[in-house]
């Protein structure tokens, strides 16, 4: 209840903007109540980190089940793809507020301590994991990581929390917004990443 009404605050204001009354009057509960359980305001950010990081580990091991008996082919198959890139939105749509909050608090935050550039690099850790399995070649690693990055997730994570609100002010229809961007990703996954990061053996 308490992490509930904090996410939406500080979505809504800002962690700086956000007030310690305003959680506890969206929670129901008096401000004394949340000191009892969090030491302060920071505190109440660092349990929702952890909280979205456990989440992300959750969601990794589920995906690592789904397709660990695909083969290469299966793996590129375009509805096997598509079913990967909808969980991947399915995740981050359900955390959509509080990545919000981590993506703006990245810029703040001292390289040591940043929940989002951890986030990061258990995608990347994710998808060589995913070529290895594949019994893929990555040709560069640092080419691999920023490409990952750069290329894939950031694009991804902003359109899935800027997309609703740039398809309202131009008058497009999100639905058909990212079935366009799914099918851009494909086509970058398919003729970027397949030809210049890294090789799959499809024999």
């Amino acid at each position: 209840m308490i992490l509930d009404a904090a996410t939406a605050v500080f979505a809504e204001k800002g962690f700086d903007g956000a007030r310690v009354d305003e959680i506890a009057r969206r929670a129901g509960v008096n401000k004394a109540l949340i000191y009892y359980y969090f030491e302060s305001k920071d505190k109440i950010l660092e349990e929702l980190m952890e909280g979205i990081i456990k989440d992300l580990i959750e969601f990794k091991e589920g995906l690592a089940i789904f397709t660990e008996d695909i083969n290469p082919r299966q793996f590129f198959d375009s509805q096997i793809l598509d079913e990967i890139l909808r969980k991947y939105f399915n995740f981050a749509r359900k955390h959509r507020p509080l990545l919000n909050i981590i993506m703006t608090e990245a810029m703040k935050e001292t390289a040591s301590k940043n929940v989002f550039f951890q986030m990061l690099n258990m995608f990347v850790e994710d998808n060589m994991n995913r070529t290895k399995m594949l019994k893929g070649k990555i040709m560069d690693y640092e080419s691999f990581r920023i490409s990952v990055i750069f290329l894939a997730y950031m694009p991804m994570l902003n359109f899935i929390t800027l997309g609703e609100k740039w398809a309202e002010y131009n008058g497009v229809d999100y639905a058909t917004a990212e079935d366009k961007y799914l099918q851009i990703f494909k086509n970058l996954y398919y003729n970027y990443f397949l030809t210049e990061i890294f090789r799959i053996d499809f024999d």
